[in-house]
């Protein structure tokens, strides 16, 4: 039910950020163009095209990075957290989209900061027609553990308790199971990991904060950190991830999902106990019972 979803996230924080960054002519997308190239690349190997379109980005301008998109597609909707810029307003916490509406969704670097993910999903698939695809990049895993470990070091040193800077985020080992549980078929979940390479951590956070990516936890300490604490923080980080050269690494888990809307035309598991040949055959050895 709706009401038992804790609210992680500060979804109205997030929205008027994404509003107002859609403003600023010298907003950061490096990691959106990533996921939207790796999805551009997976659609090389699917080999019908599709009618209809759902592009869900934090920016349009996104799109122009998928070539092979505009090739397979013939009508495409771009939906976005904006009342502005996007062919519709589309906010992915609460999605009112039609039934059956799309046979191609794309969803790229929002998934990551919505407090039901499950109930996501579920809507992304019930917008999906019969052997309709949805594919989705979403940030995860072990991302900026590096920022979260130098944060909570620098707390704990200098102030009384740690504070939430950083999100959680979903572990691959979960998706492929949320993905089914929505009822997609025929899911696959990965990860890609990446290694951005920064002079200092402060252009990480200021990476972030153009990204639209700084904090918005519904728990998040209100006041700005101490000074001190946060030039800690930012030792801290210098000390334990600098390279040879001096610069500094940040990780991000880039998780790729993908799911079919289920249709009699795919593949199925064959039932218990109908296969043709014995597996000791074909290994070649006795089979011994138990």
């Amino acid at each position: 039910m709706k009401n038992s979803v804790p609210e992680i996230f500060d979804r109205q924080l997030y929205l008027n950020r994404r509003e107002r960054l859609l403003q600023n002519p010298k907003r950061e997308d490096f990691l959106w163009r990533h996921m939207a190239e790796s999805i551009d690349t997976s659609l090389q190997d699917v080999a019908y095209n599709f009618d209809k379109c759902l592009l869900t980005l934090p920016d349009p301008a996104i799109a122009e990075h998928m070539p092979t998109l505009m090739k397979k597609t013939q009508n495409r909707v771009i939906g976005g957290p904006t009342q502005n810029s996007f062919d519709i307003f589309l906010d992915e916490e609460n999605m009112a989209i039609e039934p059956e509406s799309f046979d191609l969704i794309i969803s790229i670097g929002g998934l990551h900061v919505v407090n039901d993910l499950p109930g996501s999903l579920a809507n992304y698939r019930r917008a999906l027609k019969p052997n309709g695809l949805f594919l989705t990049v979403m940030v995860g895993g072990e991302s900026l553990k590096e920022l979260r470990q130098s944060f909570s070091q620098a707390e704990a040193e200098c102030e009384n308790g740690i504070k939430p800077h950083i999100h959680p985020f979903a572990e691959l080992s979960d998706l492929a199971g949320l993905l089914q549980r929505a009822g997609f078929a025929l899911p696959v979940a990965d990860t890609e990991r990446l290694k951005i390479r920064y002079q200092n951590p402060l252009k990480l956070l200021h990476d972030l904060r153009l990204m639209g990516e700084t904090n918005t936890l519904k728990a998040r300490h209100k006041k700005f950190m101490r000074r001190e604490t946060f030039f800690r923080a930012m030792e801290i980080y210098h000390d334990l991830f600098a390279e040879a050269d001096g610069k500094v690494t940040a990780r991000f888990d880039l998780h790729s999902l993908s799911g079919w809307a289920p249709h009699e035309s795919q593949q199925k598991p064959l039932k218990p106990g109908s296969a043709k040949a014995r597996l000791a055959d074909a290994l070649n050895t006795d089979e011994k019972k138990l």
